[in-house]
């Protein structure tokens, strides 16, 4: 769930509830368009079973309305982090 403050910044949170396994995860988002293709997110959350953090800084470049690809860094307190690149394609039926 977030809200567009104004047409280059996006602020967002997200919270799960799992009361079987009684762990909560919350996060924070912020999205910044710094270009017309070029937009710069992070995130930084919370699990409460285990008491850890995680975090995701990346950056996304659009090539058109449908195509578009993502370079972000996913790390946590637990583990390394790593880089991960993704390539979305976005197809919408006629």
């Amino acid at each position: 769930m977030g809200v567009d403050v104004n047409d280059h910044l996006y602020l967002g949170t997200g919270l799960a509830d799992d009361p079987v396994a009684r762990t909560l995860n919350s996060r924070l988002d912020v999205g910044l368009g710094v270009a017309e293709n070029v937009t710069v997110d992070a995130s930084f959350g919370t699990i409460s079973r285990g008491g850890h953090q995680y975090w995701t800084l990346g950056a996304t470049y659009a090539f058109s309305d449908a195509f578009s690809a993502t370079l972000a860094w996913h790390d946590t307190s637990i583990d390394k982090g790593r880089a991960v690149l993704s390539l979305d394609y976005a197809v919408s039926p006629r």
